[in-house]
């Protein structure tokens, strides 16, 4: 069983298959033998008793949705995480809507501003995002009085008031009560990612005169978003420093490869493009590796390892004839989701928008990652999934209700009680200052005076030990 790629589908040997007919049971032998393939066999067991995919894959939550729940008097609060900027999200969702949207960055001095904000789209039912409230906690209570004044008032019933903000202790709790909270992590695996960013697209992809090459491109582009933000769960074998792209750094990689595909406005193309020049590929891996992602890496051997991914990904054949497949992956449902050469329809751009392509890559693309797509050896997915199931099993005993020891150990507080009475003997005595002087008072060598400073230190913390113990 220890040597089987996937145990988790394999019978236990001899006897143990029939004492462990129950699925949790098997966890438990797979657990000792197998901890990497824990999390695998946990996703199998919700499977069988919950009978539905549902709770097994991670889906992003829908902006639309979720304003469709809201209600004017409701506030919408963006609880922010490394690698999500809402910002670009909700204003497509305006524009689809069109509806006006007024921004602000809550910051010292801005009180008055976003308070005359609320009040004009309130009244004119546009919407108004307060960014980055965690900033400005302070200045919260006040924003929420000046809410419940308007909500007294009859309001437009467009009004959406959305707020942004890190986790913050301070946060008013009924300000957090009184609203709808999204909180927006990027989601697990390399296939909810790139769906996750097909999901947050516009209805339709940005016009360009090379369509086709555009919307190749821009699957090439959420492969690459995809493996930097997805190395992270190697730890220090993925990254030697943990980056946080989010992204805001997609959006401008996603413009850039537009520009060089021909942007079109009102059905004018650009006039810088030449579509009998061939895509300048040299200048796409440098904006994108080095100006808009790079910029974030600091590390050498990390920045040598995004040029690399560039370099594999971003040339001819990504947007060529036949179907692009990442490096490495021959053997795996890695490739571009459409065959474009053989698609017959009277109107592609119609067809192929981005909510076609999510749903072609959630029925297409493998379930589990494969070392292979990120170019990382079977060992380096060994030590991360052996890292995720502890850290899984970690959190699940510490939702266990704490238990105080009965008997002859004694309770916990008795154990706490005995420890400090040890510590309380093994502390040393402070070291005699006078006497040390007295010692030294023929000796003219600096370094004595440097040995009573530290003397005296050590003292002061034997004091603050001996204080705490007490």
């Amino acid at each position: 069983m220890s040597d089987k790629p996937e145990p988790e589908n394999f019978q236990l040997p001899g006897e143990w298959e029939t004492k462990c007919e129950d699925r949790l049971k098997k966890m438990i032998v797979l657990r000792c033998f197998r901890p990497d393939r824990v999390n695998f066999a946990i996703k199998q067991y919700v499977l069988h008793n919950m009978k539905s995919q549902e709770f097994i894959v991670s889906k992003s939550p829908s902006l639309a949705d979720i304003y469709e729940e809201s209600t004017p008097d409701q506030p919408i609060i963006f609880v922010l995480s490394p690698g999500v900027d809402p910002t670009e999200q909700l204003s497509r969702l305006a524009e689809e809507m069109n509806m006006g949207v007024s921004t602000i960055s809550l910051g010292k001095g801005q009180s008055e501003k976003a308070i005359r904000i609320l009040a004009e789209g309130a009244e004119k039912g546009n919407w108004c995002f307060l960014s980055n409230c965690h900033l400005s906690v302070g200045l919260l209570p006040e924003l929420e009085n000046k809410l419940d004044e308007l909500f007294k008032r009859k309001i437009n019933k467009s009004f959406r008031l959305f707020l942004s903000a890190a986790p913050h202790e301070k946060f008013p709790i009924s300000l957090l009560q009184r609203s709808l909270k999204i909180t927006s992590e990027p989601p697990r695996g390399i296939k909810s990612n790139v769906v996750r960013l097909y999901k947050n697209m516009a209805k339709a992809f940005t016009p360009c005169e090379n369509d086709t090459g555009f919307r190749k491109a821009v699957y090439g582009l959420c492969w690459f978003h995809t493996i930097l933000i997805e190395r992270k769960k190697f730890k220090t074998l993925g990254w030697n420093v943990s980056y946080a792209f989010n992204d805001s750094d997609y959006l401008v990689c996603e413009d850039t490869l537009a520009n060089y595909m021909g942007r079109q406005k009102d059905g004018v193309t650009a006039e810088h493009y030449d579509k009998t020049k061939d895509v300048p590929w040299a200048a796409v891996q440098y904006l994108i590796a080095m100006a808009n992602y790079g910029g974030r890496v600091t590390d050498d051997r990390d920045r040598r390892l995004i040029k690399v991914y560039a370099a594999e990904i971003f040339e001819a054949d990504l947007i060529g004839i036949e179907r692009w497949r990442p490096v490495g992956t021959d053997e795996l449902n890695y490739q571009y989701p459409m065959d474009e050469a053989n698609f017959k329809g009277p109107d592609p751009q119609s067809i192929l928008v981005p909510e076609y392509f999510s749903t072609m890559i959630q029925d297409q693309m493998e379930e589990n990652d494969m070392p292979q797509a990120y170019g990382q050896h079977t060992n380096a997915e060994i030590t991360s999934q052996i890292m995720d199931s502890m850290e899984l099993l970690d959190s699940i005993l510490s939702l266990q209700p704490a238990q105080t020891s009965t008997g002859n150990e004694g309770s916990s507080d008795s154990k706490i009680l005995n420890l400090i009475e040890e510590l309380k003997v093994k502390v040393p005595v402070s070291i005699d200052v006078p006497a040390l002087k007295f010692k030294f008072r023929n000796d003219d060598n600096p370094l004595n005076v440097v040995l009573m400073q530290e003397v005296q230190r050590y003292n002061a913390l034997l004091e603050i030990l001996k204080k705490s113990l007490v």
